[in-house]
């Protein structure tokens, strides 16, 4: 099933839970959770989002506490499911609770974790407010207008090139200027 993930993920579905439950049997956690990931893959890859939210919940089950870094990573793998489900509540509260306070704890320091990159978790921090501020506007909430300013700032600030992030906040912003009726400047 893991072979077959990249090239076919609806027949990757086929394999993976089998491979999953031997794991599970042999109490083999770190082959059972790299499975997961890739079942999470496919899942997303054939729109079975429930199942990517089933599969990330299922590895948080298994870090500790103290793994902060680790969880709200996770936690990141599971935002455009929730969004593409429309669970746009438990997005916003997990994002403002659960996941930016870690990322903003650890990138406001000088970054010295050798295993995860900074590129990595900065560009998840960056993703990650995306998320909080299309959810806002999937709600209708004008928060949603601060949440892009920042993200502009920071893109300013940091001169961050990645064009196809910088076309899909624009497009959030002409989202969020057509939830407030504001067609002309969307």
């Amino acid at each position: 099933g893991r072979l077959l993930t990249d090239f076919n993920p609806a027949e990757a579905l086929d394999y993976l839970p089998d491979a999953i439950a031997n794991a599970k049997a042999l109490n083999d956690i770190p082959r059972e959770i790299d499975l997961l990931g890739y079942l999470s893959k496919c899942c997303n890859e054939t729109g079975n989002y429930l199942g990517n939210v089933e599969c990330v919940d299922t590895v948080l089950e298994s870090v500790a506490p103290e793994k902060k870094l680790e969880t709200a990573l996770l936690k990141c793998a599971k935002l455009k499911s929730l969004l593409a489900i429309g669970n746009c509540g438990q997005i916003i509260n997990m994002i403002d609770n659960e996941i930016l306070p870690v990322f903003e704890e650890i990138l406001t320091k000088d970054y010295t974790r050798k295993d995860y990159p900074f590129a990595l978790v900065s560009e998840s921090w960056l993703k990650t407010r995306l998320i909080l501020a299309q959810a806002l506007v999937e709600q209708g909430n004008d928060r949603a207008f601060k949440a892009l300013t920042d993200i502009f700032d920071i893109i300013d600030k940091t001169e961050y090139k990645n064009a196809e992030f910088i076309y899909k906040c624009k497009l959030t912003l002409a989202g969020a200027n057509t939830m407030k009726g504001d067609y002309e400047t969307s």
